[in-house]
């Protein structure tokens, strides 16, 4: 297992408070947080074991990138994956194919991709439940150091998840049957399993 009472002396009302005067008990408000620049602070951060949602820029700048791409035209996006440096990892699905996205996305703007179908993980035996089926595994050279690429089916459960040798965990980003994670090779992953609401494995596979 994975385991208020009453004043003597009332305060005058606005209109008969001396200018500059503040309010008894009035608080400064705090700035509204930037949800964008929180997001993109994370997207532009170093990697990061669970993913992040990128702000609504970001996810816009690496979809349009992989459509570019041949091959995936109007394929449905299954799954959009984000965790740091830049890099942010779309799946698009159908019935009939599968195609991985890997996409650097710019901090002033735009994005660049490349993309590859997937035709052995389509072809594989649907999983059963509970448990993980099909997958693609991919080792891509980088100039801060290669990184690795899961892709794949899973049943419905609630989270697939990667160990790591320090003893750590790491979360996919998953919907509607497949999932995808990427780590820096340096990282050492031991595992990818499936993990019900309890945190308990319920199947698992080693990473070649």
């Amino acid at each position: 297992a994975v385991t208020a009472g009453a004043c003597a002396n009332p305060e005058a009302p606005p209109s008969e408070r001396a200018p500059g005067t503040a309010e008894t008990g009035a608080t400064t408000p705090r700035p509204a947080a930037d949800p964008t620049a929180a997001a993109d602070a994370a997207t532009f951060g170093p990697w990061r074991r669970r993913p992040i949602a990128p702000s609504p820029q970001v996810a816009s700048a690496a979809e349009d990138a992989c459509r570019a791409q041949q091959g995936v035209g109007e394929t449905p996006l299954t799954v959009m994956d984000n965790r740091g440096e830049g890099v942010v990892t779309l799946v698009f699905t159908d019935a009939a194919a599968a195609f991985v996205c890997h996409a650097t996305v710019r901090a002033a703007g735009g994005a660049t991709a490349d993309v590859r179908a997937l035709p052995d993980v389509v072809a594989g035996p649907a999983p059963a439940e509970g448990k993980l089926g099909a997958y693609d595994l991919q080792v891509i050279d980088e100039s801060s150091g290669p990184r690795v690429v899961i892709v794949g089916r899973v049943s419905d459960v609630p989270e697939v998840s990667v160990s790591f040798d320090d003893a750590t965990w790491g979360r996919t980003s998953m919907r509607a049957g497949w999932y995808t994670a990427w780590w820096p090779q340096a990282a050492l992953a031991l595992t990818v399993a499936t993990v019900d609401r309890r945190n308990t494995v319920i199947s698992s596979f080693p990473v070649p």
